[in-house]
């Protein structure tokens, strides 16, 4: 069973925020994603609450900034390979991860080969892009919820069903990562990756503004706050939802192309 005290912590309902993705605070692209990805057993699951513990207090238990950026961990971390891999696994499979790097590579305006872009700075601290997760755990959507076989529902009785999983987790974790972008004195970028409904709502808990109300450029709804933050809503790549404007690689780099001329211009 996974440990339900260390559990709490990761999902941000102990006296920590918990875990919220790869990369820094600092950085000036935010790519939030609904959940975290991979770990379709318990043991990966619990190795990866082991490892975000460890890489917070470090090997003498003493807390190491150098290696965990306040609830961001760096993806390219040697303690982190098995999520590495994951990602590996994605692009020799020609998945979203491809997609997802064309986009960060044009706004980061990295010359890098995109294999060696996802290999060496997805996710990294050495980058300047950060990607967040509202929803901690991997498989929160599959079709099948496995949670119950792995968690004390007793202990953790929003464990028992997604949907309550979901509503008690999203609420705290949407509020904290809106206060982050919110009181950052930088500009930013924040883009959404959204295929559905729910998950617009869930990004209109963090937008200033419904995203109903953004503006729409070449089919892309966009807001521009008054304290330069630039929210930008995308369809998740190769989802049906893309509606053919975001699939191939000219297709992204022309809408990134557009995306980074607006904000560089903030």
């Amino acid at each position: 069973m996974l440990q339900p005290n260390q559990l709490k912590q990761y999902i941000s309902l102990g006296n920590s925020p918990g875990f919220f993705g790869y990369g820094k605070w600092e950085s000036e692209i935010y790519i939030l994603g609904i959940e975290e990805a991979g770990c379709y057993s318990e043991e990966l699951i619990q190795s990866k609450i082991d490892n975000y513990f460890h890489l917070e207090f470090g090997d003498d238990g003493l807390f190491d900034n150098r290696r965990f950026q306040y609830n961001l961990v760096d993806l390219m971390d040697p303690n982190l390979k098995n999520y590495a891999d994951f990602y590996d696994g994605n692009m020799r499979q020609g998945g979203y991860v491809q997609k997802v790097s064309t986009l960060l590579k044009v706004l980061e305006n990295s010359e890098i080969e995109t294999y060696n872009y996802v290999q060496n700075l997805l996710g990294s601290v050495d980058s300047n892009h950060t990607l967040i997760e509202i929803l901690p755990l991997p498989c929160p959507t599959v079709k099948h919820w496995f949670y119950p076989n792995w968690v004390d529902c007793q202990l953790l009785p929003f464990m028992s069903s997604k949907r309550l999983y979901k509503n008690e987790i999203i609420k705290i974790r949407s509020s904290f990562i809106k206060t982050k972008i919110e009181t950052s004195e930088e500009k930013k970028l924040i883009l959404f990756l959204a295929d559905g409904r729910d998950k617009v709502n869930y990004w209109n808990q963090i937008s200033p503004v419904q995203i109903s109300d953004y503006n729409v450029i070449n089919g892309i709804r966009y807001h521009i706050s008054a304290t330069r933050k630039m929210y930008v809503v995308l369809p998740f790549p190769g989802s049906r939802a893309s509606n053919g404007i975001f699939n191939s690689e000219v297709e992204i780099i022309n809408i990134a192309t557009e995306i980074q001329q607006m904000f560089d211009n903030l």
